[in-house]
């Protein structure tokens, strides 16, 4: 058999990225988020920044993702996804050369939030890429990376995280730290901004 008039694909090249709370899988058009056996999250929510090559990050936009359109609450073995391509096209221009990046951040009820982010390398090629940040890195982007928005129960996380990292890098800013360790961590993809 042939593949006829369609176009024959091999598999899809998938990253999967273990986190604390869930699992991600990162295919060419989607983040899909399964969560783990232990206990529900209250909400994933999906931030969409620009600005990221010059990491000032500026949020575009912000969603709940919705387990079958209808709960926040995502439960044990559960799957919610959201795209996060972007087309490059006269409109997005800037915003695609300044550099976007989904944010995908899972929240528990009684945990500091962990977060997955994909975005795409600032190179000719575009590349995507994708990373998972733990709750105390999220902790510590989130302190630093916000002037309006100071999480409470993060405080302690941050503490810990700055011990960490004093020692690390004695006089260095802790955000450059948590942002010089997340950016080795970045995941290359196969995909590339269209």
């Amino acid at each position: 058999m042939g593949c006829g008039a369609s176009v024959c694909r091999g598999p899809k090249e998938i990253l999967e990225l273990q986190g604390k709370y869930a699992k991600a899988i990162v295919d060419d058009g989607k983040i899909a988020i399964i969560n783990g056996p232990n206990r529900p999250l209250i909400k994933v929510a999906v931030v969409k920044y620009k600005n990221a090559f010059t990491g000032k990050l500026k949020k575009l936009e912000e969603t709940v993702l919705l387990v079958d359109g209808l709960s926040t609450t995502v439960n044990c073995g559960d799957a919610v996804a959201t795209d996060y391509t972007v087309k490059d096209s006269l409109e997005s221009f800037h915003d695609v050369n300044s550099g976007l990046e989904t944010h995908v951040v899972l929240h528990r009820s009684d945990e500091p939030p962990e977060r997955f982010v994909v975005g795409y390398g600032n190179s000719p090629t575009r590349r995507y890429r994708a990373r998972y940040d733990n709750p105390a890195r999220t902790a510590m982007l989130v302190e630093f990376n916000s002037p309006k928005k100071k999480y409470k129960p993060l405080l302690n996380l941050a503490i810990e995280w700055k011990k960490v990292v004093e020692e690390k890098t004695a006089d260095d800013g802790l955000r450059a730290a948590a942002a010089a360790e997340a950016k080795e961590e970045w995941q290359v993809l196969p995909y590339q901004v269209q």
